[in-house]
């Protein structure tokens, strides 16, 4: 119809959900009965992200998304600075450290939900503005289904905006969806680790991702386990 208004791709993706979605997260009806999972308060959102951002993110020199080597518009000083962080960039995604927290953080709602069903998960962070609730509710009912041998815990943030908020903490525009593994062994590992590593770094490391696992777990709301 001509004059009708079509929101683009982008309009879409960034739109708040609908409120009769999100109503669902925190009593999800399920086959086995009402699944409770009350959702955090925004103030323990920002004590989360701000941690998991000085405690993980920096610590690990994480760097997920690379900038493209120049502007076509550029200048050839600028062309050669921005040619330099690229490479900057690139050496710390190959640290030892990123293959260390690539092994036991799965971003994403495809690599959470693997690591959901092949790893052993230890704690999911999950936005409450997904745009499909749908994707969101798969996620809970697997983890609190009365047929899951362990209990995961799980903290759902607040806010039209809290993929949007968790994605800027990571280095990419957005992420709905963050698992926790337990820290695997031997050839398990992902990412370029080098083998000359002392072992007692890594091992340091790890405990740094499990300092701040607990952390997070001591904010899980009750009814959430």
């Amino acid at each position: 119809m001509k004059g009708t208004y079509r929101p683009t791709k982008r309009q879409k993706r960034e739109a708040p959900i609908n409120p009769l979605d999100a109503v669902g997260l925190s009593q999800l009806s399920s086959y086995y009965g009402i699944l409770k999972t009350p959702i955090i308060i925004s103030s323990e959102k920002d004590i989360i992200l701000d941690r998991l951002k000085k405690e993980l993110i920096i610590p690990f020199e994480l760097v997920l998304s690379v900038p493209r080597l120049y502007n076509r518009n550029a200048t050839a000083a600028s062309k050669l600075t921005q040619i330099n962080i690229s490479k900057r960039n690139k050496k710390k995604v190959e640290n030892w450290k990123v293959g260390i927290i690539k092994s036991r953080m799965w971003i994403g709602i495809n690599q959470g939900t693997r690591a959901l069903e092949q790893e052993q998960p230890e704690l999911v962070l999950l936005c409450n503005d997904v745009h499909s609730s749908i994707i969101s509710q798969h996620v809970i009912k697997r983890i609190k289904s009365p047929n899951t041998t362990s209990k995961v815990p799980i903290i759902i943030f607040p806010g039209s905006r809290a993929s949007f908020e968790l994605g800027k903490i990571i280095g990419i525009n957005r992420a709905s969806l963050v698992v926790f593994t337990k820290q695997p062994t031997g050839e398990s590992l992902k990412g370029n680790i080098d083998h000359n590593t002392n072992e007692v770094e890594i091992h340091r490391y790890h405990q740094k991702i499990d300092s701040f696992l607990e952390f997070c777990k001591s904010k899980v709301p009750e009814d959430s386990t």
